[in-house]
C-alpha cells in the first residue's frame, strides 16, 4: 500500500510539473509563438494559432498561474497585423476568445477568473465589450456602450465615441 501511495503521489507531481507550477515571466518569441518562462526556468514555447504572425500584449496576471495574449493576424487593408483574439494559458491548458471584429482591449478579472474583451473595427468607435468566463470559456455578458456600464468594462465607456442625439434634439 506504501509503495502504490509513493507511486501516486510522484505520477501527481510530474504531471503537475510545469503546468501547476508558478510562472515567472512570458513573451513572445521571434517565431512569434508564445514562450512561457517558469519559476523553476523551465520554458515552454506554445504552438501559433492558425493564421497568427506575432503576439502582443502579454500580461501575466497576479496569481502567476494564467497568461494572456493578443493573437495578431495579417490584416488584408492595413499594413500592420491586427489583434483577432486573446489566448490564455491557465495551469497548462489554453483557450481561445475570439472576437467579430478587432480586439482593441482586453483585462483579468475577478483574479483571473474571467476575461474583458473590448473589440470593434480597425478605425472608428468599438463595437462590443464582452466578459467570458476563462475556464470554461463560457460568453458571461456583452455591453455595446449603450446605458449604464457594467463594472467590468470601467475605463472603456470613451472608446464608444460619444452618446447618439435623439432625432430633432436641440443642438
Amino acid at each position: 500500500m506504501r509503495r502504490l501511495f509513493t507511486v501516486g503521489v510522484f505520477l501527481l507531481i510530474a504531471t503537475c510539473a510545469s503546468p501547476c507550477q508558478k510562472i515567472k515571466r512570458a513573451y513572445c518569441g521571434g517565431d512569434a509563438t508564445l514562450q512561457v518562462v517558469y519559476v523553476d526556468g523551465t520554458t515552454k514555447s506554445l504552438p501559433r494559432e492558425p493564421m497568427q504572425v506575432g503576439c502582443d500584449g502579454v500580461t501575466v496576471a497576479d496569481d502567476k498561474h494564467t497568461v494572456g495574449w493578443s493573437v495578431l493576424v495579417a490584416n488584408c487593408c492595413t499594413s500592420y497585423p491586427i489583434p483577432v483574439a486573446v489566448a490564455v494559458l491557465r495551469d497548462g491548458r489554453k483557450q481561445v476568445f475570439s472576437a467579430e471584429q478587432m480586439v482593441w482591449r482586453w483585462r483579468f478579472i475577478s483574479g483571473a477568473k474571467k476575461l474583458a474583451m473590448l473589440s470593434g473595427p480597425v478605425h472608428g468607435n468599438a463595437g462590443q465589450a464582452t466578459l467570458y468566463d476563462i475556464r470554461s470559456g463560457q460568453q458571461l455578458a456583452t455591453w455595446n456602450g449603450s446605458g449604464e456600464s457594467p463594472g467590468w468594462t470601467s475605463g472603456w465607456e470613451p472608446e464608444f465615441g460619444p452618446p447618439n442625439d435623439p432625432v430633432g434634439a436641440p443642438k
